[in-house]
This record gives C-alpha cells, sequence and structure tokens, in this order.
C-alpha cells in the first residue's frame, strides 16, 4: 500500500469528516493544511488534498497557499481532490481541478459533497465489505472479505451508480442500486455497455 498524505482545511467540520474517512481507508491520518508543507512532499506516495468551497467558489486562501507551493513538487505522483460546498453546483472543485491538470498535477479523481452527504459513497463500498487505498496512478479497491450484494442508494451521484454496478458484478447475492439513472449525467449507456460485457441488470419498479 502506498504511504498517502491526506491533507485538508475545514470550517464547517465536513471537509475534515471527509478527510477523516479518507484517511481511516487509506491507513493513515488526516493532516491539517497548517501542518503540511512542501517539503514534506517527498515523503509520501500519493496525495489527497481537501477543501470546501469559499466566497465565490474559490479555496481558502490559506489551504491555496499551501497547495500552490505543493504543486511543483508532486511530479507524477497520484493527486485526489475533495471537500464540500453549501450552495452553488460545485464549481470550485472543476477550477481547481483543471487548473492543478493545467499545472501538471497527476489528477486521479475528486470527490466533492453537498454538506455532509458523501458518507453516502463510503457505505456503498462498506456494504460491499471493500475498504479504499490509493495505490499507484490510480485507486485500488481491496476486499477484506468476498465482496456480498446489498442495497446501494446511488444518492443521485452517477458515479456512485456505477461503481455499485461494477462491485456488484463480483459480489454474491443480488445487488439492488436505488436512483440508478443518475448514471445519464455522465454515461448514458452505461447499463447497455455493462450487459454487452456480461453484466446482468434489469429495471425495476421502485
Amino acid at each position: 500500500m502506498s504511504k498517502v498524505a491526506v491533507v485538508y482545511w475545514s470550517q464547517s467540520g465536513n471537509t475534515e469528516a471527509m478527510a477523516n474517512a479518507l484517511a481511516e481507508a487509506a491507513g493513515t491520518q488526516a493532516v491539517e493544511v497548517s501542518s503540511f508543507s512542501a517539503d514534506m512532499v517527498d515523503d509520501y506516495d500519493a496525495f489527497a488534498f481537501g477543501c470546501p468551497a469559499m466566497g465565490a467558489e474559490e479555496l481558502d486562501s490559506d489551504f491555496e497557499e499551501v497547495w500552490d507551493a505543493c504543486v511543483g513538487a508532486f511530479g507524477d505522483k497520484p493527486v485526489a481532490l475533495f471537500g464540500s460546498y453549501d450552495w452553488g453546483t460545485g464549481e470550485w472543485m472543476e477550477t481547481w481541478k483543471a487548473a492543478a491538470e493545467d499545472a501538471g498535477v497527476n489528477v486521479v479523481g475528486d470527490i466533492i459533497a453537498n454538506l455532509d452527504p458523501d458518507d453516502e459513497a463510503l457505505e456503498a463500498l462498506r456494504a460491499m465489505g471493500a475498504d479504499i487505498s490509493i495505490e499507484g496512478d490510480g485507486l485500488e479497491i481491496q476486499g477484506g472479505r468476498a465482496l456480498a450484494g446489498g442495497v446501494v442508494d446511488a444518492a443521485n451521484d452517477h458515479r456512485i451508480a456505477m461503481m455499485a454496478a461494477v462491485a456488484g458484478a463480483s459480489a454474491t447475492g443480488e445487488t439492488l442500486i436505488r436512483g440508478a439513472e443518475c448514471v445519464s449525467k455522465s454515461y448514458p449507456g452505461f447499463f447497455d455497455d455493462y450487459r454487452k460485457l456480461g453484466g446482468i441488470a434489469e429495471e425495476r419498479d421502485a
């Protein structure tokens, strides 16, 4: 397992909760951004940086100062971004991710939560007995035991729905995904392709 740094700034506690969940899954401790600096980057293999949306969909200035200093030190190490927001549509994350990629950061994923609903994404994995850790240049899901089917609420998040469908393909028992139609946000033909690859999926009335 890679040595992962989970670095965050939080105002209301929502992003801190996300950081702690990510850190627990990665087998490490979350670190407040005030305790992290660019000269520590060499000590880690992968990173997860978290900051909530502030003001007009922007990063906190103190967080941004540390982030900017780290950008040039990441090299090709994988970096995940996360944070919470109260209003808007998550534009701050899109802006942050685009700027990071333009600067050469190897962004492997981003997670956003409206206030504190992101626990649902983790519950979707925990319900199937899985742990998450950042490994190499992506995310690896390592099951502590054989995956078992269950009920997953997609919470109108296309990523959760697709993740649950893929995990369900190797699970024992049936996996019911509530609100699975939200995959149309990014991948309207997901379940068609899923079936072509051998997956079994059928629609049911709520």
